[in-house]
């Protein structure tokens, strides 16, 4: 099996880290976690090195809802499905569209290929940077759980802190946060 790209790994790991699954809304929307749709951005400019304004073209990028054709990708493939699972309610049951990630080992390959790097072995610079992006998205406190919790950020940290990739999704990300209170006049 080939090696997927930044973008669609950084999205089976967030799904897959999801017990549940995303739930598409009545509108088909699929409800991302907060700030993932600014890391898939990252992964997708990944692929062209770093570039001035990054953050303001992540924030672009995320915009424009690329991890929509990901998504269907990803389904045309069998890498994640939409399935239907009963949700209970206080006052009556319903049934709820959810995008999962069935087991089929690729995520477990991906996170042993971060697990080396975070070992200290030599690692290729995808590798660290899908780590950058899953650090900025908060994504890596689901996956490397066996690891104190102390080491884990230390040995995160010391590999992620000044990439390129995470301090330009961190400030896409603040950026993202303080836009509605500069158009609400709260800033």
């Amino acid at each position: 099996m080939s090696r997927l790209a930044m973008a669609d790994e950084l999205l089976i790991l967030a799904l897959c880290a999801s017990s549940d699954g995303w739930v598409i809304g009545r509108d088909g929307k699929v409800r991302l976690p907060p700030h993932l749709d600014l890391g898939l951005a990252a992964a997708e400019l990944a692929r062209h090195g770093p570039q001035p304004g990054l953050p303001q073209r992540i924030v672009s990028v995320a915009a424009g809802r690329p991890h929509l054709r990901r998504i269907a990708a990803l389904r045309e493939q069998g890498r994640v499905v939409v399935c239907e699972r009963p949700a209970r309610g206080l006052f009556h049951d319903r049934t709820v569209t959810r995008l999962s990630a069935p087991e089929y080992g690729a995520e477990y390959a991906i996170v042993d290929r971060l697990l080396t790097a975070l070992r200290g072995l030599p690692a290729h610079h995808d590798t660290v940077a899908l780590l950058a992006i899953m650090r900025a998205c908060d994504l890596h406190r689901r996956w490397f759980r066996d690891l104190p919790r102390r080491e884990r950020a230390r040995k995160i940290d010391g590999l992620t802190r000044d990439h390129w990739l995470r301090v330009a999704v961190e400030s896409a990300i603040v950026a993202e946060l303080a836009w509605p209170a500069a158009a609400n006049g709260t800033l």
